[in-house]
């Protein structure tokens, strides 16, 4: 038994062999791997083949950041996406600038043009590439990307799955940069929020010095896609839900780990908020009450804000106008400030 098993052995590695000498397309690779119907030696040989690949993604860039755009199959785009992260979580040092400089051009390129309406693009592309921009700018944010935030707030006005894109992306730097480990940071100079360090080259300095603007843009943000979705029938509005939702995510994250103070001057932001809990749809709902708990929680320097933050977060009354006109997707009337256009 035991030379039968060794031949054994022998010609399944010989087999293997031959399928990987056959495999020399990616297409082919990442379709013998997803294929049900593919002999265990061609699956192998399909994995060698892909890990291979993304072992010299560093220098196959070009011929991988097309595979993110939305032409591509869904498979070729997750693997290219997986590809990318690989270089930017561990080869990223070993990219000269003007590639570096390349790779992030070109992923703000796909977010703006290379991706599907947002209705029907996969979550999965969407969250992958906030996170790799998040982690460029882990690695680059503020010394080296000095124009970063503005670059995403261009980007956002490129329509509906961009922006979603970019709340997505402010989401986590927020959480990254506040986090334990927001002090290894690669693209300042460290310092943390004891002061010691500048905004040129801390990321939480920048990001305290950001707050204001950022805090604007993302109840901006908030403000068009309630009033457009308050405005429109269901099936217009599928996208504004999509990007309310992430505007309450990014501005719970900007609650929890950002000062009070700058709260306490949006009574609209809040009576907003407190509006969206009667919300239709439940995932709005949610969103909107892990904000209030957030912002309710919130520790504040004197007795007298926490009373003017209950204060705020008060709905206007309902009018029963306001609830006809509705019909059936009633939302409590906005507050009586203007609606914000974006770009």
């Amino acid at each position: 038994n035991k030379p039968t098993t060794a031949n054994q052995g022998r010609e399944r590695a010989w087999k293997g062999e031959r399928e990987l000498a056959a495999m020399n397309s990616l297409p082919d690779a990442l379709s013998a791997l997803h294929d049900p119907t593919t002999t265990p030696a061609a699956r192998h040989a399909a994995h060698v083949f892909c890990e291979q690949y993304k072992a010299t993604a560093a220098d196959r860039l070009a011929e991988i950041l097309p595979l993110i755009h939305a032409s591509q199959p869904l498979l070729s785009r997750h693997f290219g996406l997986h590809a990318v992260e690989g270089v930017v979580l561990s080869q990223w040092e070993h990219l000269s600038p003007e590639a570096q400089l390349e790779l992030r051009r070109s992923l703000l390129s796909v977010a703006r043009d290379g991706l599907l309406p947002l209705a029907q693009e996969a979550h999965v592309v969407r969250e992958k590439l906030a996170v790799l921009l998040v982690g460029i700018a882990r690695r680059e944010w503020p010394a080296r990307w000095t124009t970063m935030l503005p670059e995403l707030v261009q980007l956002a006005s490129a329509g509906n799955t961009p922006a979603h894109c970019v709340l997505l992306a402010m989401r986590t730097l927020i959480e990254d940069v506040c986090s334990e480990d927001g002090g290894s940071w690669g693209g300042g100079g460290g310092g943390g929020s004891n002061g010691s360090a500048s905004a040129a080259t801390d990321p939480r300095s920048a990001l305290d010095v950001a707050a204001p603007d950022m805090l604007e843009w993302m109840h901006q943000r908030l403000r068009y896609h309630l009033s457009a979705y308050q405005a429109g029938p269901p099936e217009a509005v599928a996208e504004d839900l999509l990007v309310l939702r992430a505007a309450l995510s990014a501005l719970r994250a900007f609650a929890t780990h950002l000062a009070l103070g700058l709260l306490l001057g949006r009574a609209s932001l809040l009576a907003e908020v407190v509006a969206l809990l009667n919300a239709p749809v439940a995932a709005v709902r949610d969103e909107a009450c892990e904000l209030l708990i957030v912002l309710l929680g919130k520790r504040p320097k004197q007795p007298a804000e926490k009373l003017q933050l209950l204060g705020q977060a008060r709905p206007s009354p309902h009018p029963s106008a306001h609830a006809s006109a509705r019909a059936g997707r009633d939302l409590p009337p906005r507050c009586h400030c203007p609606a914000t256009a974006l770009p």
